[in-house]
C-alpha cells in the first residue's frame, strides 16, 4: 500500500509504546450518537486507530438498532465539538477557531452502490461534476498522491486542500478554503471497513457583499460510508460557527438548513450514481 495499513499501524504503535513506562488505554468509546460524531472525529487521525475503531463500530451498533437508522434519516441534533477535538487541526490562522458557538446537526441517507463505488465517487469523481449547479468553482489538490488508488484500497488514507465558490440563492457569493482527509479503517471484531471524510475551514470563508454582515468563523464536516444491515449507509454530521447578519433565522432554523444540505448531498451522489 502507498500508506500505512490502519491494523499494521496499530500494531507497530503497540510495540513502540510498550517500551514506556506506563501505556494510557485509548478512551472508551461513547455509545450515543449524539458524542459519537465528535468522538470519531476527534480520533480519526489518531497514530492509534484503536480508538476511532472503537467509535465506528459503536455508531454502526447504534444505527443497528431498531428505529435507529430511520429516525437519523431525518436528521439529528449532535453534540458539539470538543476543543481537544480540533486542536491539533491544520488552520492558516493562528490558532483553532473557537468550538463554543458550534452549532451540529447530523443525518443518515441510505445508498444502493458498494462501499468502492461510493469510495470513487466522493474521493475521485470530480465534484463539481457530483453536485451539479451547487458550486460556481470547485477545486481539490491532492499534492503529489494520486486519489484513484484509494478505491481499491490501494492507499488508505488521502489528504487534500480545496477550494470553493458558490451562491446562496444567487444574492451571496461564499468562498471556502478547506483541508480534507479521507481513510480507510477496518475492524477485526465486526469484519467491517469504514471510509472516513473529514473537512474543515482553514480559515473564515470569504463573504460577498459584506452588507449582509455575514461572518462564518467556522465549519467542520464528517462522513462515515459503512455497511449497515447489509445497506450502504453514510452518516454526515456537519457543524457550523457563523453569524448571519441581518438574515433572520434561528438556531433550529440553522440545523434544518444543515440537514438539508447534507440529505442534498445524498441525492446528488444517487443521481450521479444511476
Amino acid at each position: 500500500m502507498n500508506h500505512s495499513n490502519p491494523a499494521a499501524r496499530s500494531l507497530l504503535f503497540a510495540a513502540v509504546t510498550t517500551l514506556g513506562s506506563g501505556c494510557k488505554p485509548p478512551p472508551d468509546a461513547p455509545e450515543r450518537f449524539e458524542e459519537l460524531c465528535d468522538y470519531i472525529f476527534g480520533h480519526a487521525d489518531d497514530e492509534d486507530p484503536e480508538a476511532a475503531i472503537a467509535g465506528l463500530d459503536n455508531l454502526n451498533r447504534w444505527m443497528e438498532k431498531p428505529g435507529n437508522l430511520e429516525s437519523t434519516a431525518e436528521g439529528y441534533t449532535i453534540s458539539k465539538l470538543s476543543q481537544e477535538s480540533v486542536s491539533d487541526l491544520k488552520f492558516d490562522t493562528s490558532q483553532a477557531p473557537d468550538v463554543s458557538s458550534l452549532i451540529g446537526a447530523a443525518v443518515a441517507v441510505r445508498h444502493g452502490a458498494t462501499l468502492k463505488r461510493m469510495a470513487q465517487t466522493t474521493v475521485v469523481d470530480d465534484w463539481q461534476n457530483v453536485a451539479e449547479g451547487q458550486y460556481e468553482e470547485y477545486r481539490r489538490n491532492f499534492g503529489n498522491q494520486s486519489p484513484s488508488c484509494f478505491p481499491a484500497k490501494g492507499c488508505d488514507e488521502l489528504s487534500a486542500t480545496s477550494f470553493s465558490k458558490s451562491s446562496w440563492a444567487g444574492l451571496i457569493e461564499v468562498d471556502s478554503k478547506n483541508k480534507i482527509d479521507f481513510q480507510w479503517f477496518f475492524s477485526e471484531e465486526t469484519n467491517n471497513w469504514f471510509l472516513v471524510h473529514r473537512s474543515w475551514l482553514t480559515e473564515p470563508a470569504t463573504v460577498d457583499p459584506d452588507r449582509y454582515d455575514i461572518d462564518v468563523r467556522a465549519q467542520y464536516f464528517l462522513a462515515v460510508t459503512s455497511k449497515i444491515n447489509g445497506k450502504t449507509v453514510r452518516t454526515m454530521a456537519t457543524w457550523i460557527d457563523a453569524d448571519y447578519g441581518s438574515i433572520p433565522i434561528s438556531e433550529d432554523g440553522v440545523k434544518n438548513q444543515i440537514v438539508d444540505s447534507m440529505v442534498k448531498q445524498g441525492k446528488f451522489v444517487d443521481d450521479w450514481h444511476d
